[in-house]
């Protein structure tokens, strides 16, 4: 989904994206890219919010180590100078945005929609499959799927991209019905004579 980010996140993320372009590494730059994104993820899912773990570097003394160290993981050659210059412009604390950023530059340049699905009970790698097969066609594009459950759903699923949605829940289905019910009037019945 599209997001917001700073303008510094937004240039340097189309910087890359140009340059990836121009040099012929587009592939090798985006799995790093991907790859390093998921990897901030985790590090936020078990140590806090990127933000506390740059200030906790700075206050450390190390801030200066994490860009080279970052950039030892990464494989694409401009990826990893990329990753070294982010400290030059002090946009190491926005790497997460410069990354997203990136990955929905990228995903434009490839004519991918990225969306939203929400299942009702999570789902095996197989549903996942016919599902964004499914969506695919019928939005005629490809797909960046991120999935969610609700349980509130009861069954089924909802999607949302940037500018469409949809609702294939039982619960969606019993709140139009609801809905319907109530819209409509009744029809009288007819007097006999």
């Amino acid at each position: 989904m599209k997001r917001s980010h700073n303008k510094e996140a937004n240039r340097a993320a189309r910087v890359l994206l140009q340059a990836a372009i121009g040099q012929n590494c587009l592939d090798a730059v985006t799995a790093d890219i991907r790859g390093l994104a998921d990897a901030i993820a985790g590090l936020e899912r078990d140590s806090g919010p990127w933000p506390d773990l740059i200030r906790q570097r700075r206050l450390a003394g190390n801030f200066n180590r994490l860009a080279p160290l970052l950039a030892d993981a990464l494989t694409a050659p401009l990826a990893k100078k990329f990753i070294t210059l982010l400290p030059q412009f002090n946009l190491l604390p926005a790497l997460p945005q410069v990354c997203s950023a990136y990955i929905e530059a990228c995903d434009a340049h490839h004519n991918i929609t990225p969306v939203q699905i929400t299942t009702a009970q999570p789902v095996d790698a197989d549903m996942r499959t016919r599902i964004e097969a499914a969506l695919s066609e019928r939005l005629n594009t490809q797909l960046r799927a991120e999935y969610a459950t609700d349980p509130g759903l009861i069954a089924g699923f909802t999607y949302s991209t940037p500018d469409r949605a949809g609702d294939f829940s039982l619960s969606g289905a019993l709140r139009q019905l609801r809905h319907n019910l109530i819209s409509t009037p009744l029809a009288q019945p007819k007097a006999s004579s």
